[in-house]
């Protein structure tokens, strides 16, 4: 017997120039990977002002033409473990602006197990077509969410690489550069989705064992 579990809203806190379809394209990703748990989670659209004061933090600790990721994370993670006894959810900033970390040149995103994470779509423009601009940042916005929802949580077929990461042919796996991320979202639209191991930790996260 299991009882439903970690069943909070999402926010999207949004760049004022986010694009519309970059916005559905978000929705849609983690609305796909909470499907696969058999869980329906609110996604909403939060209030800009929080999203103008984690990008202009991001920006100010950032260098030219990047924002730093860290930053607007660390910040993020801050305001919600204060806000998550009265407004409990995950967070998520969508921004169309380049990231980067220290150490890193960039990144599509990064983020926090129960907490949220910061996304960019300004990289995906890179790629030939927009169907698979919006399906490669779709592949990357359900990894990241799936690392929100703690995947992989086990040791089994995992590596440490930037975090914890599946070695199967699976969403979950780490993909450092546009190519490699393309490829995990071809083969996402193939129908590999989660491997069996990942599906089972996010059903997990959801579902606890009475």
């Amino acid at each position: 017997m299991a009882t439903p579990f970690n069943r909070k809203p999402v926010n999207l806190l949004c760049s004022d120039d986010l694009d519309s379809q970059n916005f559905q394209t978000a929705q849609e990703a983690i609305e796909e990977l909470a499907t696969l748990a058999d869980v329906k989670l609110e996604i909403r659209k939060a209030p800009s002002e929080t999203a103008k004061i984690l990008l202009d933090a991001g920006r100010k600790a950032g260098r030219k033409g990047q924002l730093n990721a860290h930053q607007m994370l660390r910040q993020l993670a801050e305001k919600l473990v204060a806000e998550q006894t009265t407004i409990p959810r995950y967070d998520v900033l969508l921004t169309e602006a380049d990231l980067y970390a220290p150490g890193l040149n960039f990144l599509f995103g990064v983020g926090q197990p129960l907490i949220g994470f910061v996304f960019s779509f300004h990289r995906f423009k890179q790629l030939p077509t927009k169907k698979w601009a919006q399906e490669t940042a779709k592949t990357v916005i359900m990894h990241e969410m799936g690392h929100v929802f703690n995947l992989p949580i086990r040791a089994e077929l995992t590596e440490e690489n930037l975090g914890t990461h599946c070695l199967n042919k699976c969403l979950m796996r780490q993909g450092l550069s546009l190519n490699a991320m393309q490829k995990i979202a071809k083969d996402r639209v193939k129908g590999y989705v989660l491997c069996q191991l990942c599906q089972e930790d996010l059903i997990r996260h959801f579902w606890k064992k009475s």
